[in-house]
């Protein structure tokens, strides 16, 4: 496992790794025809069948994102939902690496954002939805009937994980909650803890 020069884990942090290491230790790599989630010849799908091509999820680490050309914060949007399962413990990982404290660059700090947000459930807002509606021309992006199916859509990609990775979830987002402590953690964790491990 790479580390930054900079890192020392907190020993809970090393528990969590631990459990991500045991639960992802048999995943099967998809295989690459199976790694974007669209066509894998056109903008952000292309970019995740060529970064991922051949690549373990332990290989894909804070440094090697900064080879990826989209933007590498939102590179899990454009993954199959298996090859989303298959990554996620990286983009775990890369989050229980960051220090607890001390400088770090905006970028380094959205991926450590990145696996909370793909593990917290889509929810409508009304008050954003509101503030859509007002401009002049509304995407309707924010509606409850987009949101049911942004939420159909995360429902699948989630589906897949096995019990003791299901644990692992668990384990991560309240390690980040206790380390960082915000509403959007808060709303994952309380969606897989009541979800139970299988």
């Amino acid at each position: 496992m790479v580390r930054s020069a900079r890192s020392i884990l907190h020993p809970r942090d090393r528990d969590v790794l631990r459990l991500i290491e045991e639960a992802w230790a048999d995943a099967a790599r998809p295989g690459d025809d199976n790694l974007a989630g669209s066509s894998a010849r056109c903008g952000e799908y292309a970019y995740v069948a060529e970064f991922f091509h051949d690549r373990h999820w332990r290989n894909v680490t804070l440094e090697t994102l900064k080879e990826y050309e989209g933007p590498a914060n939102a590179c899990y949007c454009f993954m199959s939902d298996t090859a989303f399962r298959y990554y996620l413990p990286a983009f775990m990982r890369i989050a229980l690496d960051e220090p607890l404290a001390g400088p770090r660059s905006e970028w380094e700090a959205s991926m450590v954002d990145v696996a909370v947000w793909a593990l917290r459930p889509p929810r409508y807002r009304p008050e954003v939805h509101a503030l859509e509606r007002s401009l002049e021309s509304p995407m309707e992006v924010t509606s409850p009937e987009a949101t049911a199916r942004l939420r159909a859509w995360w429902g699948r990609r989630v589906a897949g994980f096995t019990a003791d990775q299901r644990r692992a979830i668990v384990a991560f987002l309240a390690r980040m909650q206790e380390r960082h402590g915000t509403t959007e953690t808060a709303e994952a964790l309380e969606h897989w803890a009541a979800s139970g491990p299988g």
